[in-house]
């Protein structure tokens, strides 16, 4: 039985993490994400995962475990957080012999750009989009925490890769359609602050560009675009956030959410299109925390920054999460390249 630290273990996410890793036959060490001493807290633990609300907090206690030779989890899907991750406790990660996931909250979505890129050969491009086609979107869909402080995210340059280099760009401002199997099927994308151009460039060599998206309608990408512009300012950011976190806690059980992801990796020999569906994004981060935890657990995934389509392969973490929470993935290939589809059912 592993010790593992929660911070912020009071929120939606933090509640229903920890429930997950006691049943799992984890010790669970509830840490308050304000008031506790990181250093102090981290010192008798195996794992600590980060599920507080703010980027900064969930980075600082990631740092003091590394510090601490304690593996770590972010349980968000920050992109400057995975940033800071990858630029700042790579070194001392591999120092401390401990593994450290940035964005293990969204492990989905790198599990597909690792698994959509590994489908062609010499991939150059690579395009990741989320969807969540029930009424009420996103906005229905996700933790209360996660939309206070989406505000902040849209406000801020946003990661891309482009012709191999770090770039940054305003959301909204780059579109393309996102190729959904049905029932979605192609729908209008526009660019949104996402942790897979962080994650993607640590384990994709030579791809040169990388973009993160969120499915919207015409006129919604529109008002993107329009809001993140208002978001520079302080005060409509404080305004739309504290309007962002009203509303309830997402529904479970069959009443959950739908969410669905795609990856489009584009090689010399065509384009591979990997794809996830399934019900309540909210379990379906808790699920990917357990399965990357009870890894790095077992000291399989080895030290360092590892984005989760390093912890372990890509299909065998899809494969379990099918098995957790019912999700469907498969992943189309080039034509003439093979098989033309792998499909897998939970």
């Amino acid at each position: 039985m592993a010790a593992i630290v929660v911070v912020g273990a009071t929120g939606v996410t933090g509640r229903r993490l920890v429930a997950a890793l006691g049943d799992a036959g984890h010790e669970v060490i509830p840490a308050r994400a304000e008031g506790d001493d990181p250093g102090a807290a981290v010192r008798a633990a195996d794992l600590v995962v980060a599920a507080a609300r703010d980027p900064l907090t969930r980075g600082e206690w990631l740092e003091a475990a590394v510090r601490h030779g304690v593996h770590a989890l972010d349980a968000g899907a920050d992109p400057g957080v995975a940033q800071r991750v990858v630029d700042d406790l790579g070194a001392p990660a591999l120092a401390a012999g401990v593994s450290v996931v940035p964005a293990a909250g969204a492990a989905v979505g790198d599990l597909l750009v690792a698994t959509a890129a590994g489908a062609v050969r010499s991939p150059a491009e690579v395009h990741v989009c989320w969807a969540f086609p029930d009424r009420g979107g996103w906005r229905r869909a996700l933790a209360p925490g996660f939309r206070a402080t989406a505000a902040d995210r849209l406000a801020a340059p946003m990661p891309v890769v482009l012709d191999g280099r770090r770039e940054q760009e305003r959301a909204g401002d780059t579109r393309r359609l996102a190729w959904f199997p049905k029932p979605i099927g192609p729908t209008h994308a526009a660019g949104v602050p996402g942790p897979e151009p962080v994650t993607a460039a640590v384990h994709l060599s030579g791809v040169v560009t990388v973009r993160s998206y969120l499915a919207l309608p015409t006129w919604r990408a529109e008002l993107l675009q329009a809001t993140a512009g208002l978001l520079r300012s302080g005060r409509w950011r404080d305004t739309v956030g504290r309007r962002l976190e009203q509303g309830d806690e997402p529904d479970t059980g069959l009443h959950a959410p739908r969410w669905a992801c795609v990856a489009e990796s584009r090689g010399v020999d065509g384009v591979a299109r990997a794809w996830a569906y399934g019900r309540d994004p909210v379990g379906l981060g808790v699920a990917g925390l357990v399965a990357l935890a009870d890894v790095v657990l077992e000291d399989r995934a080895g030290p360092g920054v590892l984005p989760a389509s390093m912890v372990d392969t890509p299909a065998r973490l899809l494969d379990r999460l099918s098995v957790v929470v019912g999700l469907r993935w498969s992943v189309a290939r080039p034509a003439g390249g093979g098989s033309g589809g792998d499909a897998h059912a939970g």
